[in-house]
């Protein structure tokens, strides 16, 4: 498959039960039909529900040192995240 973008081949990819293709020109990501909903119900999934001061807690912290520390990568950062 070519990419619609620049012509280039597609590298075809499987992470985390989600086929991917990609361009390595350009970097432009293409997902086959229904692949979407499997990222968005995949990370739905890893994360348990928690409790709303935990979460504002979280969103202070996060707020006052955010030049400091690093984001946990999330699963759409992990399957987007192309070599």
């Amino acid at each position: 498959m070519r990419c619609p973008n620049c012509e280039t081949d597609l590298i075809s990819s499987h992470r985390q039960g989600v086929d991917v293709n990609y361009c390595p020109e350009c970097r432009g990501v293409w997902l086959e039909k229904g692949e979407l909903d499997k990222v968005v119900e995949a990370a739905s999934r890893d994360r348990p529900p928690e409790d709303p001061h935990t979460l504002l807690e979280r969103e202070r912290r996060h707020n006052a040192d955010m030049n400091e520390r690093l984001p946990r990568r999330t699963l759409v950062e992990d399957i987007f995240n192309i070599p």
